[in-house]
């Protein structure tokens, strides 16, 4: 009777900090205390993840787009998190083999105009919140406004403080906002940097175009 060769175990393994040096230290540590006859370690968890697809079975995979019908040939494991990860399944005789890549290097650039636009105005987001420490460290202060699809709330941290009102009707609306603890302050309009007149006792009128929104900041006079 021939006894089966071992199905190898597969051991995902943070491979991605430390310098050089470290990881292969870790590695070398890692190899010496697991006590496996057959044993493979992959540093990328895609690539482990890969390796468990073949061994879903049909009731367990779902079809995305039954129109299409699944093809022979290669295949890619994507998983967009805080990166894009990836991994190349390329077919042998019938039989895939998954194989590591680096989601972090495709480039999907804008095919149009509006994408280029879309592009530019994602850009100006990132570049605002970068700058504006108060959006990631700042606490958030609900106001109240009797217009209903009107979302308006303060962000503050420290000394910065930002002013932002939403409007989540498709509809025009109108916004009075109660500001008067800001009595004093001129909102400065983030995306234009464009001065509002200042804050008074008297309800803070504004107008939202349908789905539009403000982030102001509140500046000292």
């Amino acid at each position: 009777m021939t006894t089966p060769a071992p199905t190898p175990k597969w051991v995902s393994l943070d491979a991605t900090s430390g310098t050089l040096e470290e990881r292969a230290a870790r590695r070398r540590a890692f190899l010496r205390v697991i006590d496996e006859p057959v044993i493979r370690l992959t540093s990328v968890d895609l690539e482990a993840t890969a390796w468990g697809l073949r061994a879903l079975s049909p009731s367990q995979v779902v079809n995305l787009t039954p129109a299409l019908r699944p093809r022979p040939g290669n295949a890619a494991l994507i998983a967009a998190g805080t990166g894009l990860g990836m991994a190349i399944l390329f077919d042998d005789d019938g039989r895939r083999h998954p194989s590591a890549s680096e989601g972090g290097h495709q480039d999907f650039a804008p095919r149009d105009e509006d994408e280029c636009a879309l592009l530019l105005w994602m850009r100006n987001m990132i570049r605002l919140r970068r700058q504006f420490r108060v959006f990631g460290r700042g606490s958030m202060e609900l106001l109240p406004c009797a217009t209903p699809p009107i979302l308006a709330w303060i962000r503050r941290w420290e000394e910065d403080l930002v002013l932002c009102v939403a409007n989540l009707s498709r509809t025009p609306q109108p916004a009075e906002l109660d500001l008067s603890e800001f009595e004093g302050r001129v909102p400065w309009e983030l995306l234009g940097f464009t001065p509002f007149p200042p804050i008074g006792r008297a309800p803070y009128f504004l107008s939202l175009a349908g789905y539009g929104f403000y982030w102001f900041e509140l500046r000292r006079a």
